[in-house]
């Protein structure tokens, strides 16, 4: 079921607050983590800054999962 992985996506949807998921780092076994953020209401400026800081700190443009259909 959704709610096991992602019970809490809801709520910014509901409260209609910005929020983004970004990819942060990788298992030792290939597979993607990462994480949700979300801002205060009419704050998204926040969230980009917040993704630009990340992308320069660990770039992870180009990284694929070693079973992705980029891989096939």
């Amino acid at each position: 079921r959704m709610e096991a992985y992602a019970d809490h996506t809801p709520w910014q949807n509901v409260a209609g607050v910005p929020a983004m998921s970004t990819p942060l780092s990788q298992s030792k076994q290939g597979l993607p983590i990462g994480s949700q953020f979300t801002a205060a209401l009419g704050k998204e400026a926040t969230l980009f800054e917040l993704a630009y800081e990340l992308e320069n700190a660990a770039p992870w443009a180009g990284k694929w999962p070693s079973l992705s259909a980029n891989s096939i």
